[in-house]
């Protein structure tokens, strides 16, 4: 772990939660955040007092509202925005992605104008190096961030993918299903 670094695309109470689980577990989060000023509030404060108030966020969490500079060197990706930004969020994120990058959607729902699930907007928009994956569950932002216990399922078209993702996300309070 200790140098594996992760970006969370989405600094809504979701995002924020697995980014407290990410870093708990030892990895270095870059969260991206779309709101500058709430960034930068973050960055201050070390508390998303927005979106997930009353936890505050490790060390190893660095709020960044430049989608560069969240994706950097990364090769995990974690996305975790409103299925209506899914499109525009992950065209700009297109050009930013390192070879063979895994990208995990968290989100959930149905574009409204195509009708099409957030895999099938992934496909048609990021390149085809980029390995996908969802993370889905009954699961609640601030059971999470307080380290109630979980269950989540990780689901991709690779066992290997699926286990390398539940290796990441389990822990004490969380347990990680694969599909």
């Amino acid at each position: 772990m200790g140098n594996i670094s992760i970006s969370v695309i989405g600094a809504g109470s979701w995002g924020t939660a697995l980014s407290i689980l990410l870093a708990n577990n030892g990895y270095k989060v870059n969260l991206w955040v779309y709101e500058k000023n709430l960034s930068d509030k973050i960055k201050e404060t070390r508390e998303n007092n927005l979106f997930l108030p009353g936890f505050n966020l490790s060390k190893d969490i660095y709020p960044t509202s430049s989608l560069n500079e969240a994706i950097g060197t990364n090769k995990i990706i974690l996305l975790v925005i409103p299925t209506k930004f899914v499109r525009s969020i992950s065209s700009q994120l297109a050009p930013l992605l390192n070879l063979n990058s895994l990208v995990i959607n968290a989100g959930k729902g149905i574009e409204i104008n195509s009708l099409l699930t957030i895999r099938q907007i992934l496909e048609e928009t990021l390149p085809k190096t980029c390995k996908l994956a969802t993370l889905s569950g009954p699961t609640f932002a601030l059971e999470i961030a307080q380290g109630m216990p979980s269950a989540i399922v990780a689901a991709s078209d690779s066992k290997k993918t699926a286990l390398l993702i539940q290796s990441i996300f389990s822990c004490h309070h969380l347990k990680v299903f694969i599909s």
